[in-house]
This record gives C-alpha cells, structure tokens and sequence, in this order.
C-alpha cells in the first residue's frame, strides 16, 4: 500500500507543479490524462502511467472497477499508450552469473534460496510459480517410463492456473549442465506433502538477491531467472525453439521471442573484465560442487577483493577477511 500512495502522490506533485485541480472525479481523470500525455512525449514505458492510475484506484477504491467513480480518460490513455510503445521484459543473466549468484547465496548461509535460484531458472519460472511449488509437484523418475526427474505446474486441483489459463503443465528436468540437482531433488521430495517446497516467501527471496548481487558486482533479481534459463538454452542449443516454447508455458512464439533473448547474453558477459569472465566461468564449471557442499565458498570476485576483504564487515554478511580467509582457505580453490 505505501508503494501505491508514493505512485498517486507522484501524479499530485505533477499536478501542482503545473498547477492542475484535483477537486473533482473529472480533474482526477483530466489530470492523470495529461500526466500521460507528457510522459509519453518524454520517451517513458508505459509502465510509468499505469502505476500512478494504480495507486490513485488503491488509494481511492471509489474510482476502481467496483466503484461509482470512473477514469474513462485516463484509462483510454493509457490503453493507448501500451499500444503505442512496445512490451519490454528484463535483460537476460548467462549461467556463469547465475552460477556466481548461486556460490554467493550459499556463502551467505541462503543455500535454500540459492537452491530456489536454480530451479526457477531451470524450469523456467516467475517468482510466484517457484513459491507455490509443493513436494508432491516434483516427478520422481520412474524405471522404463522416463529417466528425469519433472515438475507439475499448476496443478487442477489447487484453482490456479498458469498466466495462458493452463492446468497440469508437466515440464521434465533433462538439461545435463543441471544434473546435479537430481540428489538434491530427491531430498526435497521427501518433505511433507501438502506444504510448500520452500520455507521462504517473496521479501525474503528479494533480500538475499540483493546482498548476493552486491557481493558479485551485478544487479540480478528473481524475475530474471524467468527470462535467463531460456535464453541460455537456446543460447547453448541444449533445446529446440519449440521445446523452450512449452516449458515457458508461452502460448505463443511471439510471446517466446520476446522473453527469449539469446543474443544479449555475450552482451551481458562483455561488460565485466577479463578477470571477472573468468571467476563467473569458473563457477559455472563447479556450481554443483558448491551446492552438495564438496567446494566450500568463501572467495570474493576479483574486482571486489580489496572492498570485501579490507572494508566490509562479515557480520554484515560479507566475505571472509584476511584473516578468515587464511584460517578456512581450502586447498585448492581457483
């Protein structure tokens, strides 16, 4: 709620420093019209109109849908807009740097979220749809029908569908670069069911996100996982362009296309130093190590050396210093 009254006091501030009413339904409307107006000339997504009329219907429920208040212009407007501007998703993360968030997240004692990570990026899942996975979704393999292990999506008898209105999507875990979740896998499945797979929610997810993506020196966020997986596999050619269709539940292959964005991985690697692009190969090579606790993680990246061994507390959730470093330094690290 406190995000919707920032986006309405947003729109208010605009309107006073043109000095526009705001007394009556049809200000409201003329004057969230004209903020659009603007911010569209101004070269904004649309994104940047649709949560001010957001947060003007959560704080005032008289001019939602229900209510006896109406926005006719303001939503036409906006309409408009997102037609005029065309629908843009995140960039797409490598796996080397899903690989370093993932080293990170289990030096910060989040192996479960770390764990979190690779399974939305492997099945190619939104935050929610990793959420709400249950022990009973993950589909043991079964000797003479199927060799991986899979994930029930969506299932019937819980109500809620997929975003295309789907039910019982049946994905199957078969990239041979994750193989080493299959024991991982087996574990999970032995938690109670009827509870969910992951003793996390959302904010919490989003908080080790960022501590991990300060420790690495890139902005990564859970919805990037949704957007990543795909576009590494098609990258790598570990699946078919209609494969990837179905395991991103995308109903279409417009919708595909425009999730899928291959060719901005190398992008995505070049804007770190030579140094850097090595460290994140190297943990792509030994993520699964990491994750069945063979490896241990306790080295920073290479352009974050001296900030985390000379600056940053580890109380604070930093790496090792100096001294800690030299006291749990394995005997072969990279």
């Amino acid at each position: 709620m406190d995000d919707y009254k920032r986006r309405a006091r947003l729109a208010l501030s605009f309107a006073q420093r043109r000095r526009l009413q705001a007394r009556s339904q049809t200000d409201v409307d003329q004057l969230l019209t004209h903020f659009m107006n603007v911010k569209y000339r101004d070269g904004e997504h649309s994104s940047y109109g649709g949560k001010p009329l957001a947060g003007w219907m959560a704080v005032c429920p008289e001019c939602g849908k229900c209510g006896n208040f109406k926005l006719p212009r303001a939503g036409r407007a906006l309409k408009g807009w997102r037609r005029l501007v065309p629908g843009r998703c995140r960039k797409p993360c490598p796996f080397p740097l899903v690989a370093a968030l993932v080293v990170a997240l289990i030096h910060l004692n989040e192996l479960e979220v770390g764990l979190w990570v690779i399974v939305a990026f492997g099945f190619y899942l939104g935050p929610c749809e990793c959420l709400r996975i249950q022990a009973e979704d993950l589909i043991a393999p079964v000797t003479g029908v199927s060799s991986h292990w899979g994930l029930l999506v969506a299932p019937e008898e819980r109500g809620v569908a997929t975003k295309v209105g789907a039910f019982d999507v049946s994905l199957l875990w078969d990239a041979p670069y994750l193989s080493f979740m299959n024991g991982v896998f087996q574990v999970l499945r032995s938690r109670p069911e009827g509870q969910p797979l992951w003793a996390l929610d959302y904010p919490r997810v989003l908080e080790a996100f960022k501590r991990a993506s300060m420790l690495i020196g890139a902005d990564v966020v859970p919805c990037h996982m949704r957007h990543s997986g795909p576009s590494w596999e098609r990258l790598k050619g570990v699946g078919a362009l209609q494969q990837i269709q179905k395991r991103g539940r995308w109903a279409s292959v417009k919708s595909l296309v425009r999730h899928e964005k291959h060719g901005r991985l190398a992008t995505q690697m070049a804007e770190h130093s030579a140094a850097k692009q090595r460290w994140l190969l190297a943990c792509e090579r030994r993520v699964g190590e990491y994750v069945l606790g063979s490896r241990v993680a306790d080295w920073p990246p290479p352009q974050r050396r001296r900030a985390c061994f000379w600056t940053c507390s580890p109380a604070a959730g930093a790496w090792p210093g100096p001294s800690a470093r030299r006291a749990s330094r394995p005997s072969s690290g990279i």
